[in-house]
């Protein structure tokens, strides 16, 4: 999808004061859609609301816009997801109709309903990069050390000779005889030196 531009004067941007009540707006979205609609639905209609604010940045004015649901409507990720982006817009234009009452809206710090700071990163004050404390949590995938033909031929000659003694039928006899041996030769000694003691 093509996000709005800063030239789309037709459909405007969100505010500082639109965006400080998003996580409210999109609170009461969802539970209105829950009346009529599965949990499920309704908080998956909200996240698609809170994905395109998130990614556009216009005013709710905006998104509940016939112009907005159309240009939805007809975008490759729309189509993508089975319609849901547009019957989201659609379903919150009809919400937005009613013109809630901001005031009146419960506030909300829930996680859920949070929104990224459009307004100030579309006006250029903050940066797209995440503060270096976010950057050093974030976990680096790692790549395997290259190995060498050296490294390989090593590990094929080390495979060769553990099997060639596998398979050789006297080599666990002629291991299990000298240890034998050896045993024996152990208690041989020690009753010999127990012997020659007495």
């Amino acid at each position: 999808m093509v996000p709005a531009t800063a030239g789309d004067g037709d459909l405007p941007r969100a505010t500082a004061e639109d965006e400080r009540h998003l996580p409210k707006i999109l609170r009461a979205f969802q539970r209105f859609l829950a009346l009529s609609k599965s949990e499920s639905t309704a908080r998956q209609y909200m996240a698609n609301i809170k994905k395109l604010y998130n990614q556009d940045g216009l005013s709710p004015e905006s998104i509940a816009s016939d112009k907005y649901h159309a240009r939805i409507l007809n975008s490759p990720e729309n189509k993508r997801c089975n319609n849901q982006l547009a019957s989201a817009v659609k379903n919150f234009a009809n919400w937005w109709s009613q013109r809630p009452d901001l005031s009146k809206l419960e506030e909300t710090n829930d996680k859920l309903y949070q929104v990224k700071p459009r307004v100030a990163e579309l006006a250029g004050t903050i940066p797209e990069q995440l503060p270096p404390s976010d950057v050093a949590k974030r976990k680096r995938p790692q790549t395997p050390e290259p190995v060498t033909a050296k490294a390989k031929a090593a590990e094929a000659t080390a495979a060769a000779e553990s099997m060639r003694r596998a398979s050789t039928p006297s080599a666990g006899r002629d291991a299990a005889e000298a240890n034998k041996r050896t045993r024996t030769g152990d208690v041989q000694g020690t009753n010999g030196s127990t012997a020659g003691a007495a």
